[in-house]
């Protein structure tokens, strides 16, 4: 689990160097990465655009506040992290907002979790994806059609094209991906069914019970039992409709636009914990 961050003006992988030790950041240089670590963690730069640009990521448990205002001081430019418009290239949320409502494709999900502090849920969940994961395994080894399933469901998503670009079905690693967002927030997450790569692993794992909609939103949730079969069943079913009724994969889903999705987002995040805990509940029929 990371966070991201990425300058206002391009700064070129190549000016990333040595320069910075002058403000107290060890630099540690290769071809494709460096390290820079400061008094409390580490900052890890790669090129973007070919390298006409950098991209810094840090662990989430790290603190590298030293070292981005290391970078901000030298090179003068702003470093601004996923919550800024101007990381996605935009110079407000409201031109991302008029840019991306131009697409036909405007939709999100918006995802809540449990309290992010209860750790039974958050290890409860990660072990049962890994066990689903498991015996995805098995069952397509008996099964080939059923991974036959998995790249026709991925056809979808421009993101792998080509063939060979789409990506294995790990259902781990698109649960550490869903609880590194449901953890940025605390509360809920929001999933971009427009270009997400995790949407097709979204949609195996709602087959599967881990999410669960309730009215707007759908919770994340441990399922009881695990029924690959019944997986397999489901993602037939749905491929089979969206050939007959030629529909998208967005269209299997219950979504809210942009703005909708970030104003339940917001008022899920300031919702007093216990309050918003116990609506859940309600909404899972506890």
């Amino acid at each position: 689990m990371s966070a991201e961050y990425r300058p206002v003006f391009a700064i070129p992988f190549r000016d990333i160097d040595k320069r910075l030790e002058k403000h107290g950041i060890k630099v540690d240089m290769s071809d494709h990465t460096v390290r820079l670590t400061g008094p409390n963690g580490t900052l890890f730069a790669t090129p973007e655009g070919g390298g006409g640009s950098t991209h810094f990521e840090r662990n989430l448990r790290a603190d590298t506040e030293a070292v981005l205002n290391a970078i901000q001081t030298e090179y003068g430019i702003e470093i601004v992290d996923e919550d800024d418009p101007r990381f996605w290239g935009y110079a407000s949320w409201d031109e991302m907002e008029n840019e991306r409502a131009s697409r036909i494709a405007d939709q999100r999900v918006v995802i809540e979790g449990s309290s992010p502090d209860d750790v039974d849920f958050t290890i409860g969940w990660l072990e049962a994806a890994r066990n689903a994961g498991l015996l995805w395994h098995d069952y397509a080894l008996d099964n080939p059609e059923a991974d036959e399933l998995w790249d026709k469901l991925c056809s979808f998503n421009s993101l792998y094209e080509p063939l060979n670009h789409r990506p294995d079905l790990d259902f781990g690693a698109a649960a550490m991906a869903f609880v590194g967002k449901w953890f940025k927030n605390r509360a809920s997450f929001v999933l971009d069914v427009s270009w997400s790569p995790w949407l097709e692993s979204f949609c195996l794992m709602m087959f599967a019970g881990f999410f669960v909609l309730t009215g707007d939103r759908y919770q994340m949730t441990i399922p009881s039992v695990i029924d690959v079969t019944k997986v397999h069943d489901q993602l037939s079913d749905c491929l089979k409709r969206m050939d007959q009724e030629n529909l998208s994969l967005q269209d299997v889903f219950a979504t809210l636009t942009w703005r909708e999705a970030k104003s339940l987002e917001a008022r899920l995040m300031y919702m007093d914990v216990a309050g918003r805990l116990a609506d859940r509940a309600i909404l899972l029929g506890g």
